[in-house]
């Protein structure tokens, strides 16, 4: 399947079958409208909405079982990206408007806790349906620990900001909770529709890996050609990125230090020549290849030939980088 083939299915799906779903159990009004902000006009990948459907398709499953589910970690999701920029105090969410300067941080921060509570009604629905007690506990569980991962990995950012000793193995475990909505998002859906815990397990360790890969893009991006745009937010809040954990790990000592008191002064330019120079964000793209390829050989004649192209097809798109980079 062609990725833009891809993209658009999941945006269909999120248009015809998610949207009137989140609007139907989340009104549109004053309370809502900052997060509607976001889910409307920032462009999201559905990705989190549109599996638990497809998954449902391919099973046979009734799509009501996996609705919640998707409306769900769509939403969360976006109150994510609210409070991110909050936390990282950025005015613009891609080409937007972030939402804490259109409708203020207080608005904002009272909107997220109130949509939450309208989730947590709409995973409720799932008593009503036939699944598993198992099953529902299970979903639950996965959903509370999502959100208290999420946000520790925010928390866990900003205390570990300007920690140099910070291990790549520690970064990676903070990009896997960053993430850890969408592994969520296919992990649930694929246990309600087949209540196949192995099963579900392989999706997840599937999902970890491209959350992994999209992380490590993410921060190439930033690196390069976000640059021009919008600067280099976690470079200046004093995140230690993957990409300048493996910056720092190339050079002898003596550059090190030079390097860290060049991120002190927040002289992010003088980073970005040293990330070229020592052909970082090359190294970079080589790794998040490699995680790409072990989320492909995870499901390798493991699902059907229509599911795994679209799993494939879905992995691959997280190896592919602008020309710009």
């Amino acid at each position: 399947m062609e990725l833009k083939q891809l993209y658009d299915a999941f945006e269909n799906k999120y248009r015809q079958e998610v949207k009137p779903y989140i609007e139907k159990n989340l009104p549109r009004d004053s309370f809502s409208e900052p997060i509607y902000h976001i889910l409307d006009n920032f462009q999201l990948r559905r990705f989190r909405s549109a599996f638990p459907l497809i998954f449902a398709e391919e099973y046979k499953t009734d799509k009501s079982k996996v609705l919640p589910i998707a409306a769900a970690s769509e939403l969360i999701f976006t109150i994510a990206l609210v409070q991110d920029d909050i936390i990282d105090q950025d005015n613009k969410r891609g080409n937007i408007p972030a939402s804490h300067t259109k409708f203020g941080t207080e608005i904002c921060l009272a909107s997220c806790d109130y949509v939450h509570s309208l989730i947590s009604r709409m995973l409720n629905s799932l008593r009503s349906m036939n699944i598993s007690r198992r099953t529902l506990d299970s979903v639950y569980d996965s959903f509370i620990d999502a959100n208290r991962r999420l946000y520790q990995s925010f928390m866990e950012e900003k205390l570990e900001a300007g920690n140099f000793n910070l291990p790549i193995e520690r970064i990676i475990e903070i990009y896997k909770d960053k993430t850890i909505q969408g592994t969520t998002s296919l992990f649930t859906s694929t246990l309600v529709c087949i209540e196949d815990e192995e099963t579900a397990e392989l999706i997840k360790e599937y999902s970890y890996d491209l959350a992994i890969a999209g992380q490590i893009k993410n921060d190439i991006y930033d690196a390069t050609c976000y640059m021009q745009n919008r600067g280099y937010s976690d470079l200046d809040n004093g995140y230690i990125t993957y990409v300048i954990r493996k910056l720092l790990d190339s050079v002898s000592e003596e550059e090190k230090r030079d390097l860290m008191n060049k991120i002190n002064c927040k002289e992010d330019n003088k980073i970005i020549e040293a990330l070229r120079k020592r052909g970082t964000i090359q190294s970079c793209i080589a790794d998040c290849e490699r995680y790409v390829a072990s989320a492909i050989s995870r499901i390798d004649g493991k699902f059907s030939s229509n599911l795994e192209d679209i799993l494939v097809s879905w992995a691959d798109g997280n190896r592919r980088f602008s020309r710009q980079i």
